[in-house]
């Protein structure tokens, strides 16, 4: 597609906080280790300047992007029905981010998805595993309650880094203005493309469904793969990482992590 100007970045770097730096110091992490696992395989393609990264583009041309990519403070706007691969992987993120919020509430506290500051996963010095390392990379330190704010945001970023930049550069992609990447999705205030999106989250982010209604939200699943579900007066449930109806249906074994199912409520539990 391009790569964007310094005046581009400049004007996406006045909305930053701190979730968006987090992204990046990881974006460029794997675009590095990309980089040198690429030289190693073929020395021939080294640069002369080393490795230089330009994955920043390629962030701003998904800010303000479907109906659930909104990188910065505005996250809680996203809603409609997934447009993409990358607007699911946004999805994802926001609804941590909803998790987040609630859960915080429940717990007494506050967690601010966009603004918390936290230790990042680090792919270099870290021990390979996004949940362990989030736990125990410094998150834990500190105000007392903040910290599983922090951990969990570590989570939900970190796994969104990660699957974002696989789709990223897959055959086409972003660079190409191909799959995964559709700049007919891109709204007017995105910056990254070569000419303004036409795409309208007022109109084209309303569901052609009406729902069964308000209802109480909680939250099922772990992070980094934690959703808000209607609880309709505890007619639904969480089950592990699942929702049921529990007018018919039963969760057996629900603090197992690997054993959990849902059975006929008139079944007897294996």
């Amino acid at each position: 597609m391009k790569f964007q100007s310094l005046a581009a970045l400049a004007v996406l770097s006045t909305r930053a906080n701190a979730n968006w730096e987090k992204i990046t110091n990881l974006f460029v992490q794997l675009e590095e280790a990309a980089y040198n696992k690429t030289v190693s395989d073929d020395p021939s393609q080294a640069n002369d300047r080393g490795f230089v990264p330009f994955i920043m583009g390629h962030l701003v041309d998904i800010q303000y992007y479907g109906c659930w990519c909104y990188l910065d403070d505005t996250w809680d706007v996203a809603k409609g029905p997934v447009q993409d691969g990358l607007d699911q992987e946004c999805k994802n993120l926001v609804q941590n981010y909803r998790c987040l919020v609630l859960d915080a509430l429940d717990r007494g506290d506050t967690c601010d998805p966009a603004n918390q500051d936290y230790t990042e996963y680090n792919l270099f010095g870290g021990s390979g595993n996004l949940t362990n390392e989030c736990e125990t990379n410094g998150n834990e330190l500190g105000d007392a309650t903040t910290t599983q704010c922090r951990q969990d945001l570590c989570k939900a970023d970190g796994e969104f880094t990660l699957n974002l930049f696989a789709l990223m550069f897959q055959l086409g992609g972003i660079a190409n203005n191909q799959p995964p990447y559709d700049p007919a999705v891109a709204h007017a205030n995105n910056t990254g493309g070569s000419s303004l999106g036409l795409f309208d989250p007022a109109t084209d982010c309303r569901y052609a469904y009406q729902g069964a209604g308000r209802s109480e939200k909680e939250c099922c699943g772990n992070y980094p793969a934690r959703f808000p579900f209607k609880t309709y007066s505890g007619d639904k449930a969480c089950c592990g990482d699942r929702t049921y109806s529990t007018i018919g249906m039963k969760c057996c074994n629900p603090l197992s992590p690997f054993n959990f199912s849902i059975e006929d409520i008139n079944d007897t539990c294996p």
